[in-house]
């Protein structure tokens, strides 16, 4: 009975064939030659229709999805623009961790995703391999085009030593201006480096680790500029800082840094003295009896001191 049943309907033969054959005959007996015409052209059209259906189907899928790609794209472009400094940070860490200038593969991608699930960025169109390189060819872009004036090359030993990490750093603070030392390894109350440019002081405490920085690196940065009574404090790491580090340089004002950053303490330097000027400008004429020191100087060691 079951074979009987596939049989008959696997083929198509015998009686039901002849059947069909008569049914085709009849119709092309009694069907006259213009209805056959007025069936092809009918069945013509609506293959022709169909087509131009299936075509403008697929061309308004493909404006849909670059439309939609598009769109993905401004988003990561805008989530970019926010965390390219910590992304650029992270890949030289990286490239600097791997010894031959660019990041490992599979670290780096690993970043990106980070970065990817940490601002919310979920793709529906661009696939992940177009994601790494839009990310990677940001960031790139970015080490491209440093800030201007810019530390000199950054020592290898440095990268060893932790007194010779200081030493370097103290060295890239030179090279962009500023009167740097270091405190001979006694970590004078939190401070490994201290400097001065334009009436402005920094003290810095510098940690070559191979792991995340704590928030105990920023508790002494911050008595080391109570101490120093400086208008900048600052931990510079080769690594990066942990989620307490940040809140708790994000509440006391303390900067965060990758050693390939120092140039970013000029920024804030120069922040400060647009600052005083602002306030200068805002106050009463200077009497012709002025105390001694740069306008700068006098501004920054003490009406910022006394504000902050």
């Amino acid at each position: 009975m079951v074979r009987v049943s596939v049989k008959s309907q696997g083929s198509f033969s015998g009686p039901g064939a002849v059947g069909a054959g008569v049914v085709v005959a009849f119709l092309a007996i009694t069907i006259p030659p213009a209805v056959w015409v007025v069936l092809v052209v009918c069945v013509g059209a609506g293959v022709v229709f169909y087509i131009r259906h299936k075509t403008r189907k697929a061309e308004q899928d493909r404006i849909a999805r670059e439309q939609a790609e598009a769109a993905e794209r401004r988003e990561l472009d805008t989530h970019l623009a926010k965390h390219s400094r910590t992304l650029s940070v992270r890949y030289a860490g990286l490239a600097a961790a791997n010894g031959y200038g660019t990041p490992d593969a599979p670290a780096w991608a690993k970043e990106i995703q980070r970065f990817a699930d940490s601002v919310g960025f979920r793709p529906a169109f661009l696939a992940p391999e177009m994601v790494h390189a839009l990310v990677t060819a940001h960031v790139e872009a970015q080490r491209q085009q440093p800030s201007s004036p810019q530390p000199s090359a950054w020592p290898a030993e440095a990268m060893n030593d932790p007194m010779a990490f200081e030493h370097a750093c103290a060295d890239q603070l030179r090279a962009l201006g500023w009167d740097a030392n270091t405190t001979g390894g006694s970590g004078d109350q939190g401070i490994d480096v201290q400097a001065r440019k334009g009436g402005v002081r920094v003290v810095l405490q510098c940690k070559l680790y191979s792991q995340a920085v704590g928030n105990g690196a920023v508790q002494e940065a911050l008595s080391g500029k109570a101490f120093a009574k400086a208008h900048i404090a600052a931990v510079v790491s080769n690594a990066g800082f942990t989620r307490k580090a940040h809140e708790l340089a994000a509440a006391t004002g303390v900067m965060l840094l990758h050693h390939t950053e120092l140039a970013r303490i000029d920024e804030q330097a120069l922040r400060l003295r647009q600052a005083y000027a602002a306030r200068k400008a805002a106050a009463a004429p200077v009497t012709a009896s002025e105390p001694a020191g740069t306008p700068v100087e006098r501004g920054i060691m003490g009406n910022v001191r006394k504000s902050a």
